[in-house]
Order: C-alpha cells, then structure tokens, then sequence
C-alpha cells in the first residue's frame, strides 16, 4: 500500500500531470520576467562584458533543444561563447584533441564547427556515445574511462572535458592522469553556488530558513551526483598538477535562481526539457515558446554581465601541463588492465586481452567495468534522441 502511494505521489509530484498543469504559469512567469528584466536593463550601463556579448549569439542555436529551459540555455551560451574563444586564440591550434565525456556530442560539434580538427571522443556511456561517433568533427569514439583514460602520456595538444568534473570526488587524481595525456586542459566546473542557487533554497535563505536551505541545497548536490568545491579549493587541485592560465566565471547565483524557476516549474533538475513538454513547445507552441525562450535568454546573459562573480556556478579553467611530454607515435592507446600500448588489432600484447569494436566504437574497458559493453544493445540506440542531454 506504501509504494502504490509513493508511486501516486511521484507521479503526480514530479511527473507528466503536475507539468502539464503548471506549464501554462511557467509561460507567464518568462513573459513576465522578460518585461521586467528589460525595464531593468535600460537603467544599466550598456554590456561590456565580451563574453556575454558573443554569448547572446548562441542562444538561437539553442532554444530548440531545450525550450523554456533557460538554465541549460544561459549557461551553455556562455560555456560556448568561452571555448570558442579560447580555441581561436590559441595561436598554435591544437590538432590533437581529446575530449572527456563527449556525451552525445552537440555541445562538442557547437564548440568545433565545421572543418574542425580530428577529435577523439571518450564517454562511458555507449549509448550517448554511438550519436557523437557520426558527427563528421569526431574522428574516434572510445568507450572508456573518463577519469583515467587507457591513452598513452604525450599524445594529445589539448584535452576538454566540460560538465563532468563536477560528478567526481578525486577531482585531483583525475586531473593528475590528464594531465599526462594533453599538453593543455580546458575543462571547466560546478561551485556550491549551483546547488545554493536553485529555487528552493535559494528561497528559503531569502527568507531566513538558513539550515533549511543548507540541507536542500546538499540533497539536490547528491540528486544530481554531484560533488561541488568551493572555487579556492577547485584552484589548489587544478595547481598541484597544472599552471593555471586562466580562470574564467560566469552565470552568479541569482541569474542562476532566475533560470531555475522555470527548472522547477518544469519539475527537473537536469539539462534536458521533459519529453512531453518540449513536443508541446516544438509543436502546437511553437510561436509563442521558442522566441519567448530565445528573448528571455537574452535578458538573463545581459542581466549575468553586471552580476558580482564572486558567487558564480560555473566556472573554466585553461591550464598547461607540467607533466606532458610529447609523444608523435600513432600507437596512443593503452590497455585499461595493465597500460600496455595496444597493436595493430585492438589487442594487448602483454595481457593478451583483446578489445572488440561494435557500431563505431571501440570498448576499451577494464574489467571492473566490462558490463558496459556486454549491456549494450545496438537497438537501443534507435528509440534515443540525438540531443538529450
């Protein structure tokens, strides 16, 4: 009788019914936020922040993908205006790259464009994996360890890794083991404010529930697995095996807050817009969501400029390695067991371990972590949209 209950209660707490219903108020609530956040903006100085500035090109690459949902929207513009700008300065263009967690791959092919550079993707999860592997930028796409990839030392000129070092605990060690791969890293992480600045907690600090908010604040952390440092301590790992080149915030809590509104009227914490109401904003809502969507985007980066950083949820770091040295061997990867360089065939020559290559990918996986490939179904892959995270 308990869990027929709690079923009941999930679903209409957190399921279709309660998002259907509140929909309609998180429309109003964006065009509402939309005047108010003009009137605002007229008594600011113009924006002078070039981040923010090359930010507001992006959102309409974005808007689709995640309709009303401006958090993911904001804070990817902006993560976007940054790697595209970094890479362009950059002025020996890295064209070995090796990118962590690539996921499905859109962000990825956001930040290369067209005619980029070869990338080798890694990603644990074969099935977000396998779209990234038919973008044209991804020259490989490996089924591994993020966190110690089975990549010979020396091999690559620039490693990214963006939104995934928050779900890590031994953010050092991993940063360590990159650091042996690429020459420079980029990747960029998650501060305390993330968790702080949702709308709940960040309500109920406002308004005097100090504990109350501290405990919601952590409960949605672990929701989310993950593992959030202040931005003191995110710098001390980042130095113990890299100098750091540059550090780059943005999104503050309160443009957070104001983003997450419609987060928890859409009753989700993570990236993507529930199934059914992004139909509704691509379908039948259309004209009325997705330039509501882009015109509120807009409002939220031009209102992030003038914002105090010093409570940011996101922030980039670009480091150079102390520990790369280069190696221009084409034999680069290694077997997760025992690190030997692999042959010709995806083989080891020390173990004898032999790793297979099944739609595209090549499962280079330890044997702790062998139940990935032996769970993989290449059907599966069939009924997962190409942008759903």
């Amino acid at each position: 009788m308990q869990s027929r209950w709690k079923a009941l209660r999930d679903r209409l707490c957190s399921g279709n019914v309660l998002r259907g219903v509140l929909f309609p108020l998180a429309i109003l609530t964006a065009a509402i936020l939309r005047i108010a956040l003009g009137i605002l903006a007229r008594r600011r100085p113009p924006l002078a922040s070039p981040l923010h500035r090359s930010a507001l090109e992006y959102v309409d690459t974005l808007v689709t993908q995640y309709p009303l949902h401006l958090y993911p929207v904001v804070a990817k513009a902006l993560e976007l205006a940054y790697l595209r700008s970094r890479l362009a300065a950059l002025s020996d263009r890295p064209s070995r790259i090796l990118e962590i967690a690539i996921g499905e791959g859109t962000l990825s092919a956001r930040v290369f464009g067209a005619g980029a550079p070869s990338v080798t993707g890694i990603d644990l999860n074969p099935y977000s994996l396998h779209k990234a592997s038919r973008l044209p930028h991804v020259a490989r796409a490996i089924v591994a360890d993020g966190l110690n990839p089975p990549v010979r030392p020396g091999t690559f000129d620039l490693l990214l890794a963006t939104n995934f070092l928050h779900h890590v605990s031994q953010k050092d060690l991993a940063i360590a083991n990159w650091s042996r791969l690429a020459e420079r890293l980029l990747f960029n992480e998650n501060t305390p404010s993330w968790a702080s600045g949702w709308a709940v907690p960040y309500l109920l600090r406002r308004i005097g529930f100090a504990s109350f908010a501290t405990r919601r604040a952590h409960a949605i952390a672990l929701q989310s697995l993950q593992h959030l440092e202040h931005l003191a301590t995110l710098e001390r790992r980042v130095r113990s095996s890299c100098d750091l080149l540059e550090r780059t915030s943005f999104m503050s809590e309160r443009t957070f807050f104001l983003a997450s509104i419609f987060s928890f009227l859409m009753r989700c914490y993570g990236p993507p817009t529930p199934p059914l109401l992004k139909r509704w904003s691509l379908g039948p809502l259309r004209g009325c969501v997705v330039p509501l969507t882009a015109a509120l985007a807009r409002r939220l980066i031009e209102f992030d400029a003038q914002a105090d950083r010093s409570s940011d949820t996101f922030v980039m770091f670009l480091c150079r390695s102390r520990d790369w040295h280069g190696n221009d061997t084409r034999a680069d990867l290694l077997c997760p067991n025992c690190r030997a360089v692999l042959d010709a065939g995806d083989g080891c020559p020390d173990c004898g371990a032999h790793f297979s290559r099944r739609d595209g990918m090549l499962f280079l996986l330890p044997k702790e972590l062998e139940m990935v490939a032996g769970a993989y179904r290449s059907e599966a892959t069939q009924g997962i949209p190409d942008e759903h995270l």
